[in-house]
């Protein structure tokens, strides 16, 4: 039974990883607007300035129980101007087909 789940979950990640491989991914440079807690998901996200569009980008920051108006404060201080490179899959014209491969900030 373990040889069975051990072999199913290699093949799984072997066929999932081949799959994500297929994918074109594209990269933008954006900049961090604002950061803000959602209670919902307990969950400080970064947010990007808006396009001309009107769409921005939503980037995971970090996960916390409950918010904290310091932690909040310090991570706009840290984070709003500064740019950051998102790698992503999908068509920006289909928001529900785009997925956030990685991103990383970069120091002004």
């Amino acid at each position: 039974m373990k040889k069975l789940f051990l072999i199913s979950l290699i093949l799984f990640s072997f066929f999932s990883s081949q799959a994500f491989a297929c994918k074109q991914i594209s990269k933008t440079l954006e900049t961090i607007d604002y950061v803000y807690y959602d209670t919902q998901s307990n969950t400080y996200y970064a947010i990007t300035v808006s396009d001309t569009s009107g769409s921005f980008w939503v980037l995971d920051i970090m996960q916390s129980d409950k918010e904290d108006q310091k932690v909040l404060k310090h991570l706009n201080d840290r984070f709003r101007g500064l740019n950051v490179i998102i790698e992503y899959t999908g068509n920006l014209n289909i928001i529900d087909y785009v997925d956030i491969v990685s991103f990383e900030f970069i120091n002004h």
